[in-house]
């Protein structure tokens, strides 16, 4: 019988001379108690205790129902005079009472089942459910009182958490080389586990590779030149570092293609000349347009699309198409100093965005090598 479903009531307790191990007629109330079919709703199951008055030695507490003739109807047996079946009792005077049995305790305490007392209207929640559960005394390898949850077999020890509400599931749970985890079973899974050693974040949708590795050396992506630190859509606003950032340049990993030619030393010269100060727009909402009274500063730099039209002037790349409102859209590139990223809302599907940029480092130097072959000629 499920805990959750047992009925509890208070001072019920009737007499009764039933006899032999069927359905026990009652004979009404002990004073200052009520009777079962005053205080128990038909087919509601209860705990009950059957006590031999004349006859001491049978006694039974089980679970039961009372019947439509209000007779108490003994489903199952916990304990018994009988070594745990149904007694048939022989004649004489017998205490049946509605009380909580050893056996239903022990059951709440190791299964954790949730445990709703329909007197006083509350639900405890489950608890602790478990394959194994072990609980530590003195002289045992667990300190006193400690718990220990075991699985079986080549299943992972855990602490499982569920929402009746969402079907959501979220675990804690320890892998067989002792490493600690912490997944959503459902939704994204993802897994927080301290795999190898190292503090790691993995996910469902990469085969639960490593997709972010924390150890006491360094923070690192799950793998190399693979991943991305934010996106076009969701950008970091400033990074802090206390040196510059290392970039690859090792020349075994370049196909080298050698200087500038003539129409890009021109471009590059053009672009030079568009180089101006701006304010962000953003900025200027918030802190006001007035750089040198304490409003958004002054940055030095470029307008991407500028760039791009400058080179697309040239047969560098291909022109912007639909330049409007929303930025156009533009043709291929083979330089990589340009950029364009486009997106799609992640609460709207429909809606789209979209960003130009530019590498500056790239562009920097795509400029200085134009340059330096302008002064080479000029000298």
């Amino acid at each position: 019988m499920p805990i959750s479903t047992t009925f509890f009531a208070d001072l019920v307790r009737e007499t009764s001379n039933a006899t032999g191990a069927g359905a026990f007629v009652l004979s009404g109330a002990l004073p200052g108690h009520r009777r079962f079919a005053d205080a128990v709703p038909l087919g509601t199951d209860f705990c009950y205790a059957i006590a031999g008055i004349t006859t001491p030695a049978e006694w039974e507490v089980g679970t039961g129902q009372i019947d439509a003739q209000g007779r108490l109807v003994r489903a199952s047996v916990s304990a018994s005079s009988a070594a745990g079946a149904l007694v048939p009792f022989t004649a004489g005077l017998k205490s049946v009472a509605l009380t909580a049995t050893a056996n239903w305790y022990a059951t709440v305490a190791l299964k954790g089942e949730p445990i709703n007392d329909t007197t006083i209207g509350q639900t405890v929640p489950s608890s602790i459910k478990a394959t194994t559960l072990t609980v530590g005394n003195n002289g045992t390898v667990f300190g006193n009182n400690d718990i220990r949850v075991e699985g079986v077999g080549a299943s992972y020890p855990s602490f499982s958490m569920s929402s009746s509400d969402t079907n959501q599931t979220a675990a804690f749970f320890i892998h067989p080389d002792g490493s600690l985890a912490f997944r959503a079973v459902t939704g994204g899974a993802l897994y927080f586990d301290t795999y190898n050693g190292n503090f790691q974040v993995r996910g469902s949708g990469t085969g639960f590779n490593t997709l972010l590795d924390f150890n006491a050396a360094a923070l690192r992506a799950g793998n190399d030149n693979a991943r991305t630190l934010g996106t076009a859509a969701f950008r970091w606003s400033t990074i802090y570092l206390g040196s510059s950032p290392v970039v690859t340049s090792d020349e075994r990993d370049k196909v080298w293609h050698g200087g500038l030619n003539a129409l890009e030393i021109v471009a590059a010269l053009e672009i030079a000349a568009s180089i101006g100060l701006y304010q962000w727009r953003d900025a200027v909402e918030v802190k006001g347009a007035d750089a040198r009274a304490g409003g958004a500063r002054l940055h030095v730099g470029v307008k991407a699309q500028q760039v791009w039209r400058i080179m697309a002037k040239h047969g560098l790349v291909e022109p912007i198409k639909r330049q409007g409102r929303r930025g156009g859209r533009p043709g291929k590139t083979p330089y990589a100093f340009l950029c364009w990223d486009e997106w799609r809302d992640e609460r709207d599907r429909r809606r789209r965005g979209n960003r130009y940029g530019v590498r500056a480092d790239q562009l920097t130097l795509f400029v200085v090598a134009a340059l330096a072959s302008k002064m080479a000629s000029i000298a």
